[in-house]
């Protein structure tokens, strides 16, 4: 009998340490596995409990009245929710429907604040962080966060992650962003999966598309998957990878995979020293015409980059331009309509070892090989201050006679 009181004692003490005050709507003798709260902005009179019948007004307030067990969820009803969020403890925030659950910043700060691990938000549309150049509608400072059924519009940044791991988005629509779409800093386990993103960015300054860039000198992350998506009509680039101008490897085990990516005003994709696998994408219509723009950009990216099984069309500057690049892979991909094939550019090396295999070209004319013109800019005198331009070339041989793709 002793035993069994002390255990109850126990058991009530470890809930003071949990939560304080067990809350109104408790009604089970024991801890539970997890625990609903309810928010809704027409309860404007009150009483606030948290309940279905008296549920919070604001968000935050139920944030900051939930337990901490990981599986605690917030129920946010429809409505428009005018704050900015603070997310402290690893909780579930879901919205009844992302059309029509607002979160709206008022211009004031980081719409959503995520500052805490195992944090998953669903189900919202949102908008308006401060317009700064550095917030954003969702701004994520720690690990083990996933983002779902979101829509994320008219915030400086849409989504940005800096210096933690293991994040996830996924079927979520993000427009009209002054800056980038997502914008991932010097962080490793990354998935962003059926994204619908567009029109985000800035004529200024800003890329509109997904950013992935490494803050640390010679620290190098990895796992980043980019799949399902499409992403188009963004100010500069669809998607960019690379080591942020830092020395050093930027990313390794990148794969973009079944994404669309178009209409983008210069690159579809931009590589900067990083390890990626490129395939079966549709890359169309992307650049404006001008030297380096187009499909593919490779910049300063040697041995590194395997480009397979992707359709080129449309393009209006290259396909694919290697900009000081070499030793890289492509193979089985079609070229189709793009203003310029392939193209090469470099600086100081008249040598051009991209491996180009079995890829399908629209204008080809001499079936046995395929011949792409290139240029080298010589640096010579005393102080390597003038510059020869010298031509070079890249030959494909025994080049493909029919389409690889079916897109």
């Amino acid at each position: 009998i002793i035993i069994f009181i002390f255990s109850i004692l126990l058991s009530l003490n470890t809930l003071s340490v949990l939560g304080g005050s067990l809350p109104s709507n408790y009604e089970n003798s024991n801890v539970p596995i997890y625990y609903t709260y309810y928010v809704d902005d027409d309860n404007i009179d009150g009483p606030w409990e948290g309940t279905k019948q008296h549920p919070y007004n604001k968000i935050q307030d139920a944030i900051d009245n939930a337990y901490h067990n990981n599986d605690d969820i917030i129920y946010v009803y429809n409505g428009t929710y005018k704050e900015c969020i603070v997310i402290n403890k690893s909780i579930s925030l879901i919205g009844e429907n992302k059309d029509s659950t607002i979160i709206d910043g008022e211009r004031k700060g980081n719409t959503i604040w995520v500052s805490y691990n195992y944090i998953k938000i669903s189900g919202f549309k949102v908008i308006n962080c401060i317009d700064n150049g550095f917030s954003s509608g969702i701004h994520v400072r720690m690990k083990q966060v996933q983002i779902s059924d979101c829509i994320i519009e008219s915030n400086t940044c849409g989504i940005r992650t800096h210096h933690f791991n293991n994040i996830s988005i996924n079927n979520c629509i993000i427009r009209n962003n002054s800056a980038h779409s997502i914008y991932v800093i010097t962080t490793s386990n990354i998935t962003i999966n059926n994204c619908d993103i567009y029109q985000n960015g800035d004529p200024a300054g800003y890329s509109g598309g997904i950013s992935i860039t490494n803050s640390v000198e010679y620290e190098t992350q990895s796992n980043i998957v980019i799949q399902n998506c499409k992403i188009h009509d963004n100010f500069y680039r669809g998607i960019s990878v690379g080591n942020g101008g830092w020395d050093g490897l930027g990313y390794t085990n990148v794969l973009i995979e079944n994404n669309e990516i178009y209409n983008n005003t210069r690159s579809g994709i931009l590589i900067w020293e990083s390890e990626v696998f490129i395939t079966n994408n549709l890359i169309s219509k992307n650049g404006e015409g001008k030297a380096r723009y187009g499909g593919i950009l490779l910049e300063n990216t040697n041995s590194l980059v395997k480009i397979e099984n992707n359709s080129f069309k449309d393009n209006n500057g290259f396909g694919i331009h290697f900009l000081r690049s070499t030793g890289n892979s492509v193979k089985f991909n079609d070229f189709i309509g793009n203003n310029r094939q392939i193209g090469f550019s470099y600086e100081d090396s008249i040598t051009s070892r991209n491996i180009l295999i079995e890829n399908y070209y629209d204008n080809l004319k001499n079936p046995m090989m395929k011949i792409f013109l290139g240029v080298c800019y010589m640096r010579y005198g005393i102080a390597s201050e003038k510059v020869l331009p010298i031509l070079i070339f890249n030959v494909e041989w025994n080049p493909s006679k029919e389409p690889n793709c079916f897109f």
